[in-house]
């Protein structure tokens, strides 16, 4: 319910409430399925004790298109995307919306590969163009063309689990299917001191390492002097920490703050508030 409740105020370019209560999901152990056009709705809903990511999160996918879908979709689900594409109302679903739920692994229950339906849309689309514009003449195949679910998805190059999660990342928001830092849990627990979950610990004004990935990034400048620094989030796989680099700092590591660059901060840490801040030491 509070899922579905942030939909209306969506805002990808930041860290929003909906990324927020599904970082709460996380701690209490919830699982969150990845969209799928054959079994999610435009809002978040329940099955068997999970939550399915609803299409209306979706970058570009408006409540009309998360209808559309919903509403064209047989009683045994859509065959492969070419089967989508005869059905729905191509006014309804655009292009644009199209790639961003394969990009979210929409499709994944029609085929694994999201490099290839990402390939076999522009094909889809002109298919399923042609069949509805002669659905609406009345008019039938003389040859008795094979209908969508007939048509073979191309093989392509599939994406690397970092390009994966990239995308995962630019339409949702958040990483799904896994977090770029996995495959370093193991040096960062020898490295840092803290992470998301323990860094409430840490005393204010102590010092604290920690390691994550950079994200929503807001490049300010000071009120005196119009000096540039920078605030961010660092993520890890169980949250984030709102972590600022005050300009003597930003002007010796601007280049490495980047989003989606993965690195170990050592700085000092603000709990004022009530909540925790990071702010990076002046040394690098």
């Amino acid at each position: 319910a509070l899922l579905t409740g942030d939909l209306p105020t969506r805002n990808l370019a930041r860290k929003d409430s909906l990324v927020e209560h599904l970082e709460d999901c996380t701690s209490m152990g919830l699982e969150v399925r990845p969209p799928n056009v054959n079994e999610g709705a435009g809002e978040f809903v329940t099955k068997d004790g999970e939550i399915t990511f609803g299409l209306r999160a979706i970058r570009n996918v408006k409540s009309r298109t998360a209808d559309e879908i919903e509403a064209k979709r047989p009683a045994g689900g859509y065959m492969v995307v070419y089967d989508l594409c005869e059905r729905i109302d191509h006014g309804e679903v655009t292009k644009a919306s199209l790639i961003c739920l394969a990009k979210a692994g929409s499709f994944d229950s029609l085929h694994p590969c999201r490099a290839s339906v990402v390939a076999a849309l522009p094909e889809a689309i002109i298919n399923g163009k042609k069949k509805g514009r002669q659905a609406s003449r009345g008019q039938a195949s003389l040859f008795g063309d094979d209908g969508g679910d007939a048509l073979q998805v191309p093989e392509a190059d599939a994406w690397t689990e970092d390009e994966q999660l990239a995308f995962e990342k630019e339409t949702l928001g958040t990483y799904l299917s896994s977090h770029p830092l996995e495959k370093w849990v193991g040096k960062l627990e020898r490295i840092c001191g803290y992470n998301t979950k323990t860094f409430s610990r840490a005393e204010d004004k102590s010092s604290a390492v920690i390691g994550g990935v950079i994200s929503n990034i807001a490049k300010k400048r000071t009120k005196s002097g119009g000096k540039p620094y920078a605030i961010f989030d660092l993520g890890d796989i169980d949250g984030s920490v709102k972590t600022t680099v005050w300009p003597k700092t930003y002007e010796k590591l601007s280049e490495y703050i980047v989003d989606g660059q993965i690195v170990v901060i050592d700085g000092s840490v603000d709990s004022r508030g009530g909540s925790c801040l990071l702010y990076t030491s002046p040394s690098p």
